[in-house]
């Protein structure tokens, strides 16, 4: 109930957020760097 009343605790979680999704962005751009990620079967359009 507090963070929708204290607009300056709010903002603090959206930025602990975007930090925390920036820092997994580049986690996992180095996973898919080195290989490390598994990728789904691609399944095409059968004809």
């Amino acid at each position: 109930m507090e963070t929708v009343r204290n607009d300056s605790l709010r903002k603090t979680f959206i930025d602990l957020f975007k930090d925390e999704m920036s820092s997994y962005d580049k986690f996992l751009k180095y996973g898919k760097a080195k290989g490390w990620t598994k990728t789904p079967p691609m399944y095409g359009a059968l004809v």
